[in-house]
């Protein structure tokens, strides 16, 4: 007997931004700049590892998303989901000096929520005045 794990749509398309996030960091694809802690990441826990784990690290970054939007379905107007939403998310999580990604805790997405809050704010208030 097998057991079937359904993902929604969301949770999919989640999971390939992360995947492609941390591909971005630690191959130096599509002109990002690497980031060594996931490069090392990726080096200590291997490609395959990694890549599941993007599932858990879409869930998660779906839910900061979530937490983020709940009182503005527009708060990240204007940015790129995958290219600058998913990024700022994923900054927060610290996998400085893990050794695998069952050696990495997430952070509680209310907290995260609060911090790329402030900076997503942040840069558009920035953005505005140089305009």
């Amino acid at each position: 007997m097998t057991t079937e794990t359904k993902f929604s749509y969301l949770e999919v398309e989640a999971a390939l931004c992360v995947w492609e996030c941390i591909n971005d960091w630690t191959l130096g694809v599509g002109g990002a700049t690497t980031r060594n802690d996931w490069e090392a990441l990726r080096k200590n826990t291997g490609s395959a590892e990694l890549r599941h784990w993007s599932i858990e690290l879409g869930q998660w970054a779906l839910q900061v998303y979530d937490i983020c939007t709940k009182h503005d379905r527009d708060f990240f107007d204007g940015i790129a989901y995958d290219w600058e939403v998913i990024p700022m998310i994923l900054d927060f999580v610290n996998v400085d000096g893990a050794q695998t990604t069952s050696g990495v805790e997430l952070p509680a997405p209310h907290n995260v929520a609060s911090m790329v809050a402030r900076r997503h704010l942040s840069d558009e208030f920035i953005r505005e005045c140089k305009m």
